[in-house]
């Protein structure tokens, strides 16, 4: 998605405009800016305005460019903190105490360039926010996610997705964000962690029951779930049409990649391969590398999305810790309409879902 693209998107899409001010903290009605005019020529993508005042000054960077223009995006924003620091805006609307500054680029800017975004110094207090190349949705970037993106060194490790499903499953993502939802729409304006995990823990019994902590972290990670641990305007609505689609969602949007480089080394004639055998195909493919959250850990990570293709998606049949697969079905091939229908076939989530539901009756 280019520069052009992503301000054309952010211009005109409400739905977007909804997620974005809703992770940000500014949920009233609210006006853009484009192409907004300040001291020196310079001028700022968009101007985020609530009753008059400006909330968030955003500058848009897209999927194509080099490290020249994210360095350069990264002093504008510079140039925007100062322009909020020292309440500089010639048209005298002024500035909320809150205002955000904001850098605001694709996904895809994270893997398709040779820079590493995790090992730049940027304005404190400032926010770098993604928007979801597939789904279009929006993410926050936090600290941890850029420590985390800031081990990537391209002689020895390299990134093919940001996403990871921290050792738990998808439906199991899908049963919390239902459960946070639930609240959410109960009034509720905090959930303590700790309380909802005991209760999930005597209640919902999962594969991995009692690891609850990392479905908080996950749903959190992937922008569903806020710091309240309650549902944002995306969790809402990614699990509306039910755990079907939800799952070709986290698919399409988040692993497919890792899915991709599986199903490429166990094909019909490798399906027996083990662990270390799948891992040291994959890294030979890249001269030896390393791939963040696939070949790291010595194959654990391997281990745990080959677990999640067979339970939440249904793509590989097996017992645990052994080699003797199944393929049922190719997910890479298909469309749409035909992965949401194999996965309702050959998933094991209704089981724990329905589960779940009976508590709530």
């Amino acid at each position: 998605m280019k520069e052009s693209e992503l301000v054309d998107l952010f211009k005109t899409n409400k739905k977007l405009q909804e997620q974005f001010s809703n992770i940000v903290g500014f949920e009233k009605n609210f006006q853009l800016v484009n192409e907004d005019t300040f001291i020196n020529g310079i001028r700022v993508d968009f101007t985020v305005l609530v009753d008059g005042e400006i909330v968030a000054l955003i500058e848009c960077k897209g999927d194509d460019i080099g490290v020249t223009d994210f360095v350069r995006g990264i002093g504008q924003i510079t140039q925007y903190k100062y322009f909020f620091n020292h309440l500089i805006d010639p048209k005298g609307r002024g500035f909320n105490e809150n205002c955000k500054i904001i850098l605001l680029f694709p996904s895809d800017l994270l893997i398709n360039n040779k820079f590493n975004i995790g090992k730049f110094g940027y304005p404190e207090d400032t926010l770098l926010i993604e928007v979801n190349n597939h789904n279009k949705f929006p993410r926050i970037i936090n600290n941890t996610e850029l420590n985390k993106l800031a081990r990537e060194n391209s002689e020895t490790l390299q990134t093919i997705s940001h996403y990871y499903v921290r050792d738990t499953r998808v439906f199991e993502l899908y049963i919390l964000l239902r459960h946070i939802t639930i609240a959410y729409f109960k009034g509720k304006k905090i959930l303590n962690r700790s309380t909802e995990e005991e209760f999930l823990v005597k209640n919902i019994k999962v594969i991995n029951n009692g690891n609850w902590r990392n479905v908080f972290i996950t749903l959190q990670s992937l922008g569903l779930m806020d710091s309240n641990n309650l549902p944002t305007k995306v969790g809402v609505e990614i699990i509306y049409n039910g755990y079907e689609n939800f799952a070709y969602e986290v698919y399409e949007s988040y692993i497919k990649p890792y899915f991709e480089e599986i199903i490429n080394v166990c094909d019909d004639t490798q399906l027996n391969l083990g662990i270390q055998e799948i891992l040291t195909y994959i890294k030979n493919k890249y001269n030896n590398k390393d791939i963040m959250y696939l070949t790291e850990s010595n194959g654990r990570y391997i281990s745990s999305w080959l677990n999640i293709m067979r339970d939440d998606y249904g793509i590989f049949d097996f017992e645990s810790r052994t080699t003797n697969r199944k393929l049922i079905y190719n997910i890479t091939d298909l469309k749409k309409d035909v992965i949401i229908k194999k996965i309702k076939e050959n998933s094991v989530a209704s089981t724990y879902i329905n589960n779940y539901n009976k508590t709530l009756n």
